[in-house]
């Protein structure tokens, strides 16, 4: 991923809940090569606020295969300045600078094959699963899909219309059961369930949604501890490993304790440049590659969206947080650098 920012006009504002908004983006014909999407990956928005340039990744909220616009829908963080001025602030016609579609999270439909896809969603992890369901109803033909969502109230569910219009036109292919920790007495939706995504309802869930075929993929976004605990239960069901994909999001994703580290000789193919810097202790790979005046990709620096991903070559790191990387990676040398601290007195890595 290359750090590449295009200024792209806001085409459309939709309110979805009282606190989502979706965000529509005219993409010129020159750059919709550069801005093709696979269901579920992100785009970054980049704001200036008090002169610091401040990034933060978005999940795209479509399919590429309907023709839709590329999209991301959005809910105010409390601490997030990028996510609040997108609620808030931005109107049609304004101009938002983006860098291009990127993420491993994502799902590759298979028109031949015939597969049992399972979605878990919580609150705004619905937005990569949506592009998901579509792309896969729209390209698997012999799929069967199966979403548990989970929210606070009725009123909070993102996409609650398209859903139902989605599950009514493919009845037989697609089945979407809800999860709310906060029901109204008040209101007529009715849920499967009342409380959370736990290790106990998804072992519930999965013995009332039996898969149809022995290709079996399951994909979870949510905040808090739910991806976790879903793919604990899935492991405890003996599901294979390489079956899980999972993204996270939102409060206390995976507790970032302080890691050790040393001074280091980096060496870094900087895209086919070597170039040669200094790393302090406690200071990050991505900060020091920063701090020599180089302009890395990254994005939510938190671990989560993999933007600042590199390839170590030798020596060592310690990694405070990686949601974005699975185990199998992490074990073939990938690293997130702005997590990324020296544990070796030299470095060899790549960015790709």
């Amino acid at each position: 991923m290359r750090n590449i920012i295009y200024s792209l006009r806001v085409s459309e504002v939709i309110s979805e809940t009282k606190h989502a908004k979706t965000i529509r983006f005219d993409v010129p014909a020159e750059l919709k090569e550069e801005f093709f999407w696979k269901p579920g990956q992100h785009i970054t928005i980049e704001l200036d606020v008090n002169g610091e340039k401040v990034r933060r990744p978005f999940t795209i909220s479509a399919a590429p295969s309907r023709g839709k616009a590329l999209q991301i829908t959005v809910k105010p963080n409390p601490d997030g300045i990028v996510s609040k001025f997108l609620c808030t602030k931005v109107k049609a016609g304004q101009r938002l600078d983006v860098m291009p579609p990127f993420g491993g999270f994502t799902l590759e439909p298979q028109k031949d094959q015939q597969r049992t896809l399972y979605f878990f969603a919580g609150g705004s992890g619905i937005t990569p699963a949506i592009a998901m369901i579509e792309a896969a109803l729209d390209k698997e033909p012999r799929a069967k899909l199966f979403l548990l969502y989970a929210n606070r109230t009725a009123d909070d569910i993102i996409f609650k219309e398209q859903l139902e219009q989605l599950e009514e036109h493919f009845s037989s292919r697609l089945e979407v059961r809800h999860i709310l920790s906060k029901p109204s007495m008040w209101s007529m939706f009715s849920p499967w369930k009342s409380g959370r995504i736990t290790k106990d309802v998804t072992v519930e869930y999965l013995s009332e949604c039996r898969p149809v075929a022995q290709n079996t993929q399951y994909f979870i976004c949510g905040p808090g501890t739910m991806n976790a605990d879903v793919r604990k239960a899935l492991q405890n069901c003996d599901v294979p490993t390489d079956r899980i994909h999972a993204e996270s999001f939102g409060g206390n994703l995976e507790t970032q304790k302080e890691v050790s580290s040393v001074p280091a000789l980096l060496k870094l193919d900087y895209y086919g440049e070597a170039i040669e810097l200094e790393v302090a202790k406690g200071q990050s790979i991505m900060n020091a590659v920063r701090a020599a005046g180089l302009e890395p990709p990254y994005s939510c620096q938190s671990g989560i969206c993999g933007a600042c991903r590199a390839q170590i070559k030798s020596g060592a790191v310690n990694m405070q947080a990686r949601m974005a990387l699975e185990d199998s990676e992490v074990a073939k040398g990938a690293i997130l650098t702005c997590q990324s601290y020296a544990k070796t007195a030299e470095l060899s890595i790549s960015f790709k």
